[in-house]
């Protein structure tokens, strides 16, 4: 593992668990796998532009965000 650069954390490598690269992979990553803090998610949201929770928003308005490689493997 030390050639990849990547830390074993509890049998998983850090690749495994990596939520994503933008917003929205990280906010879906949360909440699936998170506890759900209102304070925190109320937070978020005054915090990062109307535009880029809009657009989360409107790219599954259904809750559905399939493909989006966020899934924990272990």
């Amino acid at each position: 593992m030390a050639a990849t650069g990547m830390k074993a954390t509890g049998g998983c490598s850090t690749s495994d668990i990596w939520p994503g690269d933008n917003f929205a992979d990280h906010l879906t990553f949360a909440l699936r796998h998170e506890d759900l803090d209102l304070l925190v998610i109320k937070r978020v949201f005054k915090a990062v532009p109307k535009a880029e929770i809009r657009d989360f928003v409107t790219a599954a308005p259904t809750g559905a965000r399939a493909g989006s490689g966020s899934s924990m493997k272990c």
